[in-house]
């Protein structure tokens, strides 16, 4: 149904769909099996990388950097790969900390909505945010580049 959504609305703006993908973070996800994801933050200013559009991270800790451009934008031809590259060397050199204070705490937010119902909520909070530094450190990540 959300696909629909997007399709119906045909976003002529990257604000637009940036704004669609930030609420409806499903479309993101593979398929029902995947682990939920999240939506982190928007134009996170990354370290000697720019602004990356949109940051997500899945219950698993794995971030998600979305970069999205509009077809007509001459750089979703030739300089989006390099500039997602960019954002994913950016991410690696941080800390779960420092990502999270680019993103005014919101890291944390996420991770412990996810680790909320837990039975030691505390114990898989800090679980969950080792984790998402083990990924970062080892370069792993999501990216996706959404072109409309």
């Amino acid at each position: 149904e959300d696909w629909h959504n997007m399709a119906a609305r045909s976003p002529h703006k990257e604000d637009a769909l940036e704004e669609l993908l930030r609420n409806s973070p499903d479309l993101l996800r593979n398929d029902d099996e995947e682990p939920t994801i999240k939506w982190v933050g928007r134009q996170v200013k990354l370290p000697e990388a720019g602004s990356l559009d949109l940051l997500f991270v899945n219950s698993e800790g794995l971030p998600i950097a979305v970069e999205v451009k509009l077809t007509r934008n001459h750089d979703a031809r030739r300089d989006v790969i390099a500039q997602i590259s960019d954002y994913l060397s950016s991410l690696k050199n941080l800390t779960a900390n420092q990502q999270d204070q680019l993103v005014q705490g919101k890291l944390d937010k996420v991770l412990h909505e996810f680790t909320s119902e837990a039975e030691d909520e505390d114990a898989e909070f800090d679980r969950v945010r080792e984790v998402t530094e083990e990924k970062l450190r080892a370069g792993k990540a999501r990216l996706v580049v959404v072109l409309t």
